[in-house]
């Protein structure tokens, strides 16, 4: 159940239509989510994510200097956390 939850989630988290602000508080509840099981829901791996976030932040134009400035920057900062 909490795989679903998770995968339900990144799926919104990954949408093309969100705005950065949706999507870091989307990422605020996965957080939030690891934290009270404290661990990745079990299927879901530390890769997985990492390759999803960074494939979310390309499509929405946040590369290299980019990643610093505006929206970006917020957004790496809350999934730095």
């Amino acid at each position: 159940e909490a795989k679903e939850k998770f995968r339900a989630l990144f799926a919104d988290f990954a949408g093309e239509d969100k705005s950065v602000p949706a999507r870091i508080e989307l990422l605020g509840k996965m957080q939030d989510m690891v934290l009270q099981d404290a661990m990745l829901p079990i299927g879901i791996s530390r890769e997985d994510i990492v390759k999803g976030v960074r494939a979310v932040k390309f499509n929405i134009g946040c590369t290299k200097m980019s990643v610093k400035q505006g929206e970006c920057k917020q957004l790496e900062k809350a999934y730095m956390k």
